[in-house]
């Protein structure tokens, strides 16, 4: 990665990763998953946390990207959905390690407005 398009993301993630936020797609699927990892890791507001874990398809993580740019946070996707070419595998084990370990991939700013509102409370719990 250029020094340029890594100046465009978030700083990486370092030990320990205490303060996640989750935001979940609105899918059964996605909203159970949800319940069980804000059960097992807690959660965070999305201003205060290290880290934000989208659940959901590949056009959640689009929407969870956009709305998440002025965090300054990383996003971390897992699949909840149907394609999830952008995500990675969906497990409960070991999400702490796993966040520390992912590669980081930027991408151009997102300038296209999204169809649906934000609350700022759709599907995360904090």
């Amino acid at each position: 990665m250029t020094p340029e398009l890594a100046a465009l993301g978030p700083p990486p993630l370092q030990a320990p990763v205490e303060r996640i936020a989750f935001f979940a797609a609105p899918t059964e699927l996605a909203t159970d998953s949800l319940d069980r990892l804000v059960a097992r890791y807690g959660s965070s507001s999305p201003e205060d946390a290290d880290v934000v874990v989208a659940l959901g398809g590949d056009g959640f993580m689009l929407e969870t990207l956009h709305r998440s740019l002025k965090l300054n946070c990383p996003v971390y996707g897992m699949n909840c959905g149907s394609v999830g070419f952008l995500m990675n595998e969906f497990s409960e084990d070991d999400l702490t390690d796993r966040l520390l370990r992912a590669q980081t991939a930027v991408l151009p700013p997102l300038s296209r407005p999204t169809s649906s509102p934000w609350t700022g409370g759709y599907g995360c719990r904090s």
